[in-house]
């Protein structure tokens, strides 16, 4: 357990169930809580995982998602569990306004959806038209969403209803 930051810059925090973990570009971490009157200080319990190359993580009811190099893994049980790879990293993804099973996932040459269906996660293609690199995403509305890019500054995707692909 460490009793500060880790190595490297620690990013976003993900709750499932009553855990909460963060990452770097090569580890996951599990927030360790305080014990007030204890003495004991919060800290980070760097997990045995095989990562490298980490750019995103997101909360999912069936456990931790993160994205990087080796495309998307699944945190179930303290083991990962490969989702999808990717012809090009994962550099940011994020859950569909309103369907937490379909996921836009920013790659370094554009952007992908993904769906799960009766268990499986499925590739759905790349949305026509983007070939930047995607680096954040952003739900504003139900048929709304907005990249945030490298090269190609924001885009703003819509679709006519939640019924239609982006």
């Amino acid at each position: 357990t460490l009793s500060g930051k880790g190595p490297g810059n620690l990013a976003d925090v993900v709750r499932h169930g009553s855990d909460h973990y963060t990452y770097s570009i090569d580890s996951v971490y599990r927030i360790k809580p305080s014990a007030p009157g204890s003495g004991r200080p919060a800290g980070l319990e760097r997990l045995d995982l095989p990562v490298n190359n980490l750019w995103a993580m997101s909360p999912h009811r069936d456990g931790p998602i993160i994205g990087g190099q080796a495309g998307l893994q699944q945190l179930v049980a303290g083991r990962l569990q490969p989702i999808h790879v990717f012809r090009d990293a994962v550099m940011a993804f994020s859950p569909a306004p309103g369907d937490p099973d379909e996921f836009l996932v920013g790659l370094v040459g554009g952007l992908s959806l993904l769906r799960k269906e009766a268990g499986v996660w499925r590739d759905l293609g790349v949305v026509a038209g983007i070939t930047a690199e995607v680096r954040s995403i952003l739900a504003d509305g139900p048929d709304t969403v907005w990249l945030g890019t490298t090269t190609r500054g924001f885009i703003r995707l819509r679709r006519a209803s939640p019924a239609q692909s982006w």
